[in-house]
C-alpha cells in the first residue's frame, strides 16, 4: 500500500496481518531515513551508474530497506518455533488465536520495538534467551505484559493473595491481550489453551541445570502440575475464566517462587528425585493450599542420604561430601516453609538427626576409627524422638557422650582427646542444632544450658563458671563468663528470652567481684553484635528507618532503666551501634543521613543527664567512633555543620589537636626539642652543644624539632606567641653553620625556617598559616619528615630514586617509576620466557582470539589442535600450523608507560586499594605516599621540575594542587588498607620514615638497584624497599602505632588536649563506676588486621594469597543485585528510550518517574552496584572481553550520571556495568 488508505485493516488473515506490520514498520524507516529519500537518490550519481537505470536505483533502494525489516520479523513470529503452531493447526482454534495474537496491539509495539532498525535506540542487552518449542501462539509476549502488571500490584506485602488475584485480572482484562484471552470460546478450548500456557510460561520464567532432555521435561512437569494444583483455589466464574486462569498461575508462581527455585536446587543436587516424584502417584504437591513440591524433594534426598556406618572411611567420607552438598540448599527449602506443617516438622527432624550424626562422624569417627554404636544411637529417631529445642533431646545426647566417655576411662593415652572431641561436637549440636533453628529452644533447655555455664557451689551458695559441656563435673578455673551462649541466645530476639537472659545474668553477676564491669561490657557487647547481625541484612534506607526507631526507644530505656539491668544494658548496645552508623554516615563525603534519625541523635547527645560524665556517655562515645574510625579531622569538618557533636566540656581550638609525629623518635629529639626551646627562649648555645653530639643520622631530629616548635608557631593567632624576627636570625645563623646539614639539608631548614616551604608558587597547604585545618597539617607534616629523612638518607642506593626526584625531577618522563601499571601480556610473557629458560622448554607463542583475549600454545608454538577461549568460548588454537579463523599472533611489544602514569585523584579516589606486581595495597599507598610527597616538594622548590612530567595538559599552577590532592588519596587508601583512619595512617608513614632513617639496607641488596631504566629494575628495587622499610613495619604495625599514639599523648599534658585524652582513653577512671566500662570504644576485627600481623605471610602464604584477591571476591556478593538490575532495564528500556534521551537524562530524573516501592528496590540495586563497581573498576580497563576505556571509567554513579551509563549495551558508557557484570561471573 502507498498510504494508510490503501490498507485493509479488516483483512484478519495472516498475510493481511503481515502487510499491515511490514507498513508499520516501514513508516517507523520513513521517519528515520527522512521523507527526502528519493530525491537524495536520484541526486546520488554514484548508485545511479552503479544501478543503470533510476528504477533499478530505486529497487535497491527499497531492498535494502524493506529486506532487513521482513527478516526481524519473521525471525521475531518464529520465536520458539511459533510458527509451526500456524502451519500444524490450520482451521482450529489454535488458528484462530495465532492470528487474533498477531493482530493486538501490544504485539505490534512489539514488533516495532524488535524489528526496528533505528539506531538511534540504545539496545539494551540482559534478556533471557528463550529456547523451547512453544505450545500456545505469542505465550511469551502473554507473560510479558502480565509481568509488567507485577510493578502495579506487588507494593503492598500485607495484601492477601486474593486480592492480588482479583487486581491482576482487572489489569489483564483491560488490556488487548486480556480481550483475545476473553474471546476464546468453549470450556475444552479454554481448558486446552491453559494447558497450554501453564507449560510455556513455566518454560519462560524457569531455568533449568540440566542438559539432558528428559530431566528438564520431568522438572517441567513437575513445576506445572504443582503450579496447576496451586491454581485451584482461586474461584473461576465462567465469566472471563480463562483470565483468571491465566492471572492465577502467575500469581501462584510468584508467591511461590522461593519454593519453586529451592526445588530446581534439589533436583539438580540430586536428579534421581525427579523420578522417584514423578512415578510416586501417592505424592501430594498442593496441600491445604500449600505449595508442598520442595518438601517432597527434600522428603526424597534425605532417603537417599541414608548413612552408610557399617561400611569402610571411604564410605563415610563420600557420604559426608553428599551431605555438605546438600546442607545449604535443604536447610534453606525448609526454611521457606509453613513452620506449624506437620511434613516440615518431620523433615526437619530427620533433618538434624542426620545433621547430628554428621558432627559426630566430623568430630570423633573420622579421629577414632568405629563408634557404630553411640552413631546409631543419634541417630535412631526411636532413641531421639523429639526436636533438638527439647531439653530431652539434649538430656539424651549427653547421655550417649557420657557412655563414650566411660568406654576410655581406662585409656588414658586418648581420654584428653576423646573428650575434647565429644565437647567439640555437643557444642556444635548446641549452636546449630538448638539455636540455628527458626524458633527459640523450649525454656526447659535454655535454663539446662545456663545451668550447664553456672553452677552454685559451696556452703555459701556462691557462683563458679563452667566451660559449656556435657560433663557436670568440668568446672573452669578462671571465673570468666564466656559470650558464647549469651551470643547464641541473643541470636532469637523474643520476650522469652529475654527473661532467660536475665536469669542468666542475674545468677552470673554473683560471679564477680562487686568492682568488676567485664560482666556489664560482655552483656553489651553481645546485645550489641546481634543488633549489627540483623542490620546487617537490612536493605540501606530501611536501615536508617529502623535506627531512627531503636534510638528513640533506647533514648527510654538509658533515662528510666536501672544502670545494672538488662533493659538499660540493651539500651547502651542499641545506642553504640546507631551511632556507630551515624559516625559512618557523618564520616564519608557528601553523605545524606535519615533527617530524624539526625535529630534524635542530636537530642541524646544534647541530654545532660545521659551526659554528666566528662569521659563518658553517649555524646563522647560518638566522639571517639568518628575520632578512632575516620580521624580527628573529619571530626572537625563535622562539627562545622553539627555543634553538638562535640560536647561542651570537650570544645577546644584547633590549633591545640595537634600531636607532634616526631616524638617516635624520642629521646634523642626531646632533647633537641628542649634546646630548640631554650634558643628561642635565651640562646642557641644549648642547641649548639646538643646538636654536637648526634649523629650523622640524627641531623633531620633539628629540622622535625625547628619545624615542629619554629614554624608551627606560625599558626597562632596571637602574634606575640609566634618566634619573633631576631630568634629567627639567631637560628638561621646556627644553621648556617651546622657542620651536620649537607647543602639540601641547611636550605630545606632555612626553607622551613622562613616558612617557605610553598615555594615559588606561595602553595598555601605547605606553608603554616593560622585557621588551617587539623587534616592540612597532618599532611604537611608528612612533607617535611619524608623530605628530611631522604636528604639525611641520601647516600643510600635504595632511596636513589626519591632523590632523583628531588634533584632531578625533569628526567622523571624516561624512568619507571615505583607502582605505576604495567602490561600485564608483556608480564606473562617474561615470566613464561624466564620459566622456559630454568627449565629448559620452548617456552611456545602468544596468539589472541576474534575478540582479543590473549592465549598461548606452548613448546612449538604452532597450532594444532581446536579449542575455546577460557573467556569468550571463541574458537582459538588450529589445525597443520594454520590458526582458525578471526585468530592472529599477539603483539609482541611491551605498552608499559614510562613516567607518571596514575591518572587524576577523583578516579583514583572512588577506587580501592589494589596490588601492583609484587607489592600488597599498603605497600603500593605507602611508596605512593612518599613520591607524591617527594615530588609536591620538588615542584614548589625545585626550578627544573617540569608539571608535565605528570600530565602532558597539566597547568603550570595546577601542579601543587594536583600532587597535594595525590598525597590525600594516598593516606586515605592506606587507611583502607591497613583498616586505619586517616590520623593513623600518617603516623603509619612516619613510622616507615622513621625506618629509613633509623636503620641500614642488608649488604646483600645489590648496587644499581635504584637505577629504574628498565621494568625489570624496577620490579627489583620495589621488591628491596618492600623488604627492608615497608614490611618490617606493617607486620607489626598494631603494637607500632599504639606505641606512637601513647608517646604523642605522653608529650602533652591532659589539659592542653581533654579532647584526645578522652578518645584515645587515657584519663584514670572510678573503677567504682559503670558508666567508663559501656562506652568504651571498640575497634572491629577485619581481613585488613589480619593481613598486617606480624608473620602471617610466611605461616600462612595461602591466607596471604586470599587477601591479595580478596577484594574481587567481596565485589561478587553483590551480583545478584546487579544482575536483577540489568534484567529490569531490559525489560522497560529495550529499544524504548533515544539514546539522545539516555544521554540527557539522570539517573535521578529516572527514578522519579517510578512507584515507590520499585523506586526503593532499584535504589537498592544501584547502592550495590556502586559498591561492586568502586572494588573492581580499574580492573575492567585490561578485560579483555568488553574493555571499557578510560573515557567511560567514571568514578561513581550517583544522580547526576546520565542515564546511558545504566543501560547494559555492548558499546558506548553501558559496557560499564555489562564488564563488571561479566568480570564478576
Amino acid at each position: 500500500p502507498r498510504n494508510s488508505k490503501e490498507l485493509d485493516a479488516d483483512d484478519r488473515s495472516f498475510l493481511g496481518l503481515l502487510v499491515q506490520h511490514i507498513y508499520q514498520l516501514l513508516c517507523v524507516e520513513d521517519e528515520v531515513i527522512g521523507q527526502d529519500w528519493m530525491l537524495d537518490e536520484a541526486l546520488d550519481s554514484r548508485r545511479l551508474q552503479s544501478s543503470g537505470t533510476f528504477q533499478n536505483c530505486l529497487v535497491r533502494k527499497l531492498d535494502d530497506i524493506i529486506i532487513p525489516v521482513f527478516s526481524e520479523l519473521i525471525q521475531f513470529m518464529d520465536t520458539c518455533s511459533n510458527l509451526n503452531l500456524l502451519h500444524q493447526n490450520e482451521h482450529t482454534a489454535i488458528e484462530h488465536f495465532w492470528l487474533e495474537m498477531f493482530g493486538c496491539r501490544e504485539l505490534t509495539h512489539n514488533l516495532i520495538n524488535y524489528c526496528a532498525t533505528d539506531t538511534s535506540r540504545v539496545p539494551v542487552v540482559g534478556g533471557k534467551p528463550l529456547e523451547f518449542k512453544c505450545k500456545l501462539p505469542f505465550s511469551w509476549l502473554i507473560t510479558e505484559v502480565v509481568e509488567s502488571f507485577s510493578d502495579l500490584i506487588l507494593g503492598e506485602d500485607s495484601e492477601s493473595e486474593t486480592a492480588i488475584h482479583q487486581r491482576l485480572c482487572k489489569l489483564l482484562s483491560e488490556s488487548v491481550v486480556g480481550s483475545v484471552l476473553t474471546s476464546v470460546e468453549g470450556e475444552e478450548c479454554s481448558e486446552d489453551i491453559y494447558r497450554r500456557y501453564l507449560d510455556d510460561f513455566v518454560r519462560t520464567v524457569h531455568k533449568c541445570n540440566y542438559t539432558k532432555s528428559d530431566c528438564k521435561e520431568k522438572e517441567f512437569k513437575l513445576i506445572s502440575d504443582a503450579l496447576n494444583g496451586g491454581v485451584v483455589k482461586y474461584s473461576t466464574g465462567r465469566q472471563n475464566w480463562l483470565v483468571s486462569k491465566v492471572a492465577a498461575v502467575h500469581v501462584v508462581y510468584w508467591v511461590n517462587r522461593e519454593k519453586i527455585f529451592w526445588f530446581s536446587q534439589l533436583a539438580s543436587c540430586q536428579p534421581r528425585i525427579l523420578f522417584s516424584l514423578t512415578s510416586n502417584k501417592s505424592c501430594t504437591l498442593v496441600e491445604n493450599s500449600e505449595l508442598n513440591l520442595h518438601l517432597h524433594a527434600v522428603e526424597e534426598i534425605l532417603t537417599l542420604l541414608d548413612p552408610p556406618l557399617k561400611k569402610e572411611k571411604k564410605d563415610l567420607l563420600m557420604w559426608l561430601q553428599k551431605m555438605h552438598l546438600c546442607q545449604n540448599i535443604i536447610d534453606s527449602a525448609l526454611s521457606v516453609s509453613n513452620i506449624d506443617s506437620t511434613l516440615v516438622k518431620t523433615l526437619s527432624h530427620k533433618w538434624n538427626l542426620l545433621q547430628a550424626l554428621q558432627y559426630f562422624v566430623e568430630h570423633l569417627m573420622l579421629k577414632f576409627g568405629r563408634l557404630d554404636d553411640f552413631a546409631k544411637r543419634l541417630y535412631n529417631p526411636k532413641y531421639l524422638t523429639e526436636s533438638f529445642l527439647k531439653e530431652k533431646t539434649i538430656s539424651t545426647v549427653k547421655k550417649v557422650l557420657i557412655s563414650l566417655d566411660g568406654r576410655f576411662k581406662k585409656d588414658t593415652k586418648h581420654l584428653k582427646l576423646i573428650r575434647k572431641a565429644c565437647n567439640s561436637f555437643f557444642m556444635e549440636v548446641v549452636s546449630s542444632l538448638c539455636f540455628g533453628q527458626r524458633d527459640p529452644p523450649e525454656p526447659a533447655l535454655i535454663s539446662s544450658l545456663i545451668d550447664t555455664v553456672l553452677s552454685t557451689a559451696g556452703d555459701e551458695g556462691t557462683v563458679t563458671t563452667r566451660e559449656l559441656s556435657y560433663r557436670e563435673e568440668k568446672k573452669d578455673k578462671v571465673p570468666v563468663i564466656r559470650s558464647f551462649l549469651l551470643q547464641l541466645v541473643l541470636d532469637h530476639n523474643s520476650e522469652s528470652v529475654k527473661e532467660h537472659l536475665r536469669h542468666y545474668f542475674e545468677r552470673s553477676r554473683k560471679a564477680f567481684s562487686q568492682s568488676d564491669d567485664s560482666l556489664f561490657l560482655l552483656c553489651v557487647m553481645c546485645f550489641e553484635d546481634a543488633l549489627a547481625k540483623r542490620f546487617s541484612s537490612m536493605p540501606g534506607k530501611q536501615q536508617f528507618t529502623e535506627a531512627a526507631q531503636l534510638l528513640e526507644r533506647a533514648y527510654i530505656s538509658l533515662l528510666k532503666g536501672q544502670r545494672t539491668s538488662v533493659d538499660y544494658l540493651e539500651g547502651v548496645a542499641q545506642v553504640r551501634l546507631v551511632f556507630c552508623m551515624v559516625g559512618d554516615l557523618l564520616g564519608q563525603p557528601g553523605y545524606h543521613i535519615h533527617p530524624k534519625l539526625l535529630k534524635i541523635a542530636a537530642t541524646l547527645c544534647n541530654d545532660t543527664q545521659l551526659n554528666s560524665s566528662p569521659i563518658a556517655g553517649p555524646a563522647v562515645f560518638l566522639v571517639k567512633y568518628i575520632v578512632r574510625k575516620h580521624g580527628l579531622s573529619i571530626l572537625r569538618k563535622v562539627e562545622k555543620d553539627h555543634p553538638w557533636v562535640v560536647p561542651d566540656k570537650l570544645r577546644q581550638e584547633e590549633e591545640e589537636d595537634t600531636l607532634d609525629p616526631f616524638v617516635i623518635y624520642n629521646p634523642s629529639y626531646q632533647k633537641v626539642r628542649e634546646c630548640m626551646t631554650l634558643a628561642c627562649a635565651k640562646s642557641t648555645q644549648d642547641l649548639v652543644d646538643t646538636t654536637a653530639d648526634l649523629g650523622p643520622n640524627e641531623a633531620a631530629h633539628i629540622l622535625f624539632a625547628l619545624y615542629g616548635f619554629v614554624t608551627l608557631s606560625r599558626s597562632n593567632i596571637n602574634f606575640a606567641k609566634q618566634i619573633q624576627h631576631d630568634v629567627i636570625e639567631e637560628l638561621d645563623d646556627f644553621i648556617k653553620s651546622c657542620k651536620l646539614f649537607s647543602n639540601e639539608l641547611c636550605l630545606t631548614a632555612r626553607t622551613l625556617l622562613a616558612n617557605k616551604q610553598g615555594g615559588s608558587y606561595g602553595f598555601p597547604e605547605l606553608q603554616v598559616s593560622p585557621g588551617q585545618s587539623t587534616h592540612t597539617r597532618m599532611m604537611a607534616a608528612v612533607v617535611v619528615h619524608a623530605v628530611a629523612v631522604l636528604y639525611n638518607r641520601q647516600a643510600l642506593p635504595l632511596l636513589h630514586p626519591f632523590i632523583d626526584m628531588l634533584r632531578h625531577p625533569e628526567t622523571l618522563a624516561h624512568l619507571y617509576l615505583p607502582t605505576m601499571p604495567e602490561d600485564e601480556l608483556a608480564m606473562a610473557r617474561k615470566a613464561i620466557e624466564t620459566s622456559a629458560t630454568e627449565r629448559n622448554f620452548q617456552p611456545g607463542r602468544f596468539y589472541k582470539c576474534p575478540r582479543g583475549h590473549p592465549y598461548l600454545i606452548s613448546e612449538c608454538g604452532n597450532p594444532n589442535q581446536h579449542f575455546f577461549c577460557n573467556v569468550c568460548q571463541s574458537p582459538i588454537g588450529g589445525a597443520s600450523s594454520r590458526l582458525a579463523t578471526g585468530n592472529e599472533p599477539a603483539r609482541v611489544t611491551d605498552e608499559t608507560e614510562k613516567g607518571y602514569a596514575l591518572g587524576s585523584p577523583d578516579d583514583r579516589r572512588a577506587a580501592e586499594p589494589a596490588p601492583e606486581r609484587k607489592l600488597s595495597p599498603a605497600a603500593c599507598c605507602i611508596i605512593r605516599a612518599l613520591m607524591h610527597s617527594t615530588l609536591l616538594w620538588a615542584c614548589c622548590n625545585n626550578k627544573r621540575f617540569n608539571p608535565r612530567c605528570l600530565w602532558k595538559d597539566m597547568p603550570e599552577d595546577r601542579a601543587p594542587e594536583f600532587l597535594w590532592e595525590q598525597l590525600a588519596v594516598d593516606l586515605e587508601l592506606l587507611g583502607k588498607a591497613v583498616g586505619r583512619n586517616a590520623d593513623e595512617a600518617a603516623i603509619l608513614l612516619h613510622l616507615i620514615l622513621k625506618q629509613i632513617l633509623t636503620n641500614d639496607p642488608p649488604t646483600s641488596i645489590q648496587q644499581g638497584i635504584e637505577r629504574l631504566d628498565s621494568i625489570n629494575a624496577r620490579s627489583e628495587w620495589e621488591v628491596a624497599f618492600d623488604a627492608t622499610y615497608i614490611q618490617p613495619v606493617i607486620q607489626n604495625s598494631e603494637k607500632l602505632i599504639r606505641d606512637a599514639m601513647q608517646s604523642m599523648l605522653s608529650s602533652k599534658k591532659q589539659g592542653q588536649d581533654q579532647l584526645l585524652f578522652v578518645v584515645y582513653e587515657k584519663i584514670p577512671v572510678d573503677e567504682e563506676s559503670i558508666e567508663p566500662h559501656l562506652w568504651i570504644y571498640r575497634s572491629k576485627i577485619s581481613l585488613e588486621h589480619l593481613s598486617n600481623q606480624q608473620g602471617t605471610q610466611k605461616k600462612f602464604p595461602i591466607l596471604q594469597e586470599f587477601i591479595k584477591e580478596e577484594y574481587k571476591l567481596r565485589a561478587t556478593q553483590y551480583l545478584p543485585e546487579i544482575v536483577h538490575l540489568q534484567q529490569w532495564l531490559y525489560s522497560h528500556f529495550n529499544r524504548r528510550v533515544g539514546r539522545k534521551e539516555a544521554a540527557k537524562d539522570t539517573i535521578t530524573m529516572f527514578l522519579k518517574t517510578l512507584p515507590e516501592h520499585v523506586k526503593k528496590e532499584l535504589e537498592d540495586n544501584i547502592l550495590s552496584l556502586n559498591k561492586a563497581w568502586c572494588l573492581v573498576r580499574d580492573r575492567l580497563l585490561e578485560h579483555g572481553r568488553l574493555n571499557v576505556s578510560k573515557e567511560h571509567l567514571i568514578p561513581r554513579f550517583d544522580e547526576n550520571t546520565p542515564l546511558e551509563y545504566l543501560l547494559p549495551t555492548t558499546t558506548g558508557p553501558g559496557i560499564c556495568t555489562t564488564s563488571l557484570v561479566d568480570f564478576l561471573v
